[in-house]
């Protein structure tokens, strides 16, 4: 009876240090994705800052050209644009028909579309706009045209096409050969494979934080993590499939932003988490790539604190160079897939 127990008691001990390795090792790899999601981040050497509706709103009215200069001067990666069609074709810079709540004195610029105006009288529009405690006066509307005059070779363009055909923005980007300096964003997967089926070297991104068709953060937040996690790979599979650089929606953690990362699809912040005085430390410390911000001075000066091994972009760095060369070795132009590294 004691050499039966005594054997009994062994094999209990043995099964126990059995279960401990397991869970050590479960938690491990925990660890590893949750505490520790730069090591599986293909994106290590530039951070990327992109400021919302052309320059951030901390400094002038939103997709204006003093705010467009203003982010060239303080050398952010990228300027984020709304484009619009106006029912002659044209393209200008405005945000919707709802916005006007910022407005002084809103006049013609008040509760309109440009589409439903021709360039002509788009560019007879002047308003004022007030801007923290600064009134800004007789404010045009800026159009493509000299939107890239201003930008181009100085400053990438986050492209926001609103509810533009997915064939005028490749018209744009095309007619001004500014694909390498372009980051498209929509959340239709559909449209973006469009773009990179006729345009290869344009990077896009896939933007659910408006609630789109997944409506992740609308719906997917109610279910448990182990859900939500297999969701966000089957999601990732296909971004990657698709040729999607990056992917952006709210509601973020270390886990999900690691998942992402697995595939080699980049992070960005949602835009309503980086508004004028908002900390933007946490979302640095889940592990983001980079950031959509109305405070970009703000953003910076975390990242600098936060992540001092990271670089921040210089002047002239494309998105291309950014963002495909910040994963794998640049690829060579006219390749069959210039989608694809090395590794794919």
């Amino acid at each position: 009876m004691c050499k039966v127990g005594l054997v009994k008691s062994k094999m209990s001990r043995t099964w126990l240090a059995v279960a401990i390795a397991v869970c050590l090792l479960s938690a491990s790899r925990t660890s590893a994705v949750d505490d520790e999601e730069d090591s599986v981040s293909p994106f290590k050497n530039t951070f990327i800052i992109s400021a919302h509706r052309a320059g951030g709103r901390v400094h002038a009215p939103d997709n204006s050209m003093p705010n467009i200069l203003y982010a060239i001067q303080n050398q952010f990666t990228a300027v984020e644009v709304d484009l619009r069609l106006t029912e002659d074709g044209d393209l200008a810079l405005w945000h919707d028909a709802s916005l006007p709540k910022m407005y002084v004195e809103p006049g013609a610029a008040g509760k309109i579309a440009v589409s439903s105006l021709s360039s002509d009288q788009v560019s007879d529009i002047r308003y004022s706009a007030m801007v923290g405690d600064k009134l800004w006066d007789d404010v045009k509307v800026v159009f493509a045209d000299e939107l890239v005059k201003a930008t181009k070779g100085k400053i990438n363009l986050h492209v926001h096409p609103k509810d533009m055909p997915a064939k005028t923005i490749i018209q744009f980007i095309r007619g001004h050969k500014i694909q390498e300096e372009c980051m498209v964003m929509h959340n239709d997967v559909d449209y973006l494979r469009k773009i990179a089926s006729a345009e290869p070297d344009v990077c896009l991104e896939y933007c659910d934080n408006t609630l789109g068709r997944r409506q992740i953060d609308g719906v997917w937040q109610w279910y448990p993590a182990e859900k939500q996690h297999e969701l966000y790979r089957q999601l990732m599979k296909e971004l990657e499939t698709a040729g999607i650089d990056a992917f952006c929606t709210k509601g973020l953690t270390k886990q999900k932003v690691a998942i992402c990362h697995e595939y080699g699809i980049m992070v960005r912040t949602s835009a309503a988490h980086m508004q004028p005085g908002h900390q933007p430390d946490r979302y640095l410390e889940m592990g983001v790539d980079y950031a959509l911000t109305d405070d970009p001075i703000l953003m910076k000066e975390s990242v600098r604190r936060l992540r001092p091994a990271w670089a921040l972009s210089k002047p002239g760095q494309t998105f291309f160079e950014l963002v495909r060369g910040n994963k794998y070795p640049l690829v060579q132009k006219n390749e069959a897939s210039p989608r694809k590294g090395p590794n794919k």
